[in-house]
């Protein structure tokens, strides 16, 4: 699963000839083309340059930390791409239309059931209303009664 939409911008065409059908192709552009409306409307722009972070690792372009991401999805066909949270239900590379920001991201994966993780919104599940029902669960690092 691939996901963080704002990540794969200036390399979409690469997934999306790899898609299994024209349509699959067609629902990745038009995920990015909504994401350029969005930041467009809010007075920003998609293509700004890469975080500090990343040009101390040596990047130079958004461009370049985009062919990273989409690297990431190996040579596989993209077989399905899925709005925000919406379950999934083909195997193999899919694509989920997530913001480009991990809690969030993550929180719509951990909601589609592409994943299960051990990262803050999942760990959610841990929380109980009172110390009797935390103690019925066993103890883990992200489950405790403290």
């Amino acid at each position: 699963m691939l996901a963080e939409t704002p990540e794969i911008y200036g390399a979409e065409h690469l997934l999306a000839r790899r898609a299994v059908s024209r349509e699959v192709g067609e629902r990745l552009l038009a995920r990015v083309r909504w994401w350029e409306d969005h930041v467009r409307l809010h007075g920003a722009s998609i293509d700004n340059n890469p975080s500090p972070g990343n040009k101390a690792g040596g990047l130079t372009t958004i461009y370049e930390k985009s062919l990273g991401a989409v690297a990431k999805a190996g040579q596989s066909p993209l077989m399905a791409v899925y709005d925000y949270a919406e379950p999934i239900t083909a195997a193999g590379l899919c694509f989920m239309d997530t913001p480009g920001f991990d809690p969030v991201s993550m929180t719509g994966l951990v909601a589609g059931a592409a994943i299960s993780a051990c990262s803050p919104p999942a760990a959610a599940a841990c929380m109980a209303a009172n110390r009797h029902l935390a103690s019925r669960w066993p103890r883990t690092p992200r489950c405790s009664t403290r």
